[in-house]
């Protein structure tokens, strides 16, 4: 139960930057389209380069509940941040 939890927060808070990036890029920052999609395609090429050492070195070292738990822990700043950031 409580892997399920910490699973679903995470793809809450994973939502939640996905969806609120670019309305905050467009509304706050008055970023076009092509602006917010360069951003987003260079903070997808980051991701592909850093997320099988990051996690898999996280996995090996706390287990995968609690990489789970530090993921969500870690989206959750951006998330509490951004409406800060305006």
């Amino acid at each position: 139960r409580r892997h399920m939890m910490a699973h679903w927060m995470f793809a809450f808070f994973s939502t939640i930057i996905d969806e609120a990036f670019p309305l905050y890029c467009m509304f706050y920052l008055d970023l076009s389209e092509a602006g917010i999609g360069r951003i987003l395609s260079f903070a997808g090429i980051l991701f592909v380069c850093l997320q099988y050492p990051i996690y898999s070195a996280t996995i090996k070292r706390f287990g995968l509940y609690r990489s789970t738990v530090i993921a969500c822990l870690a989206a959750s700043a951006p998330v509490i941040a951004l409406p800060a950031a305006s």
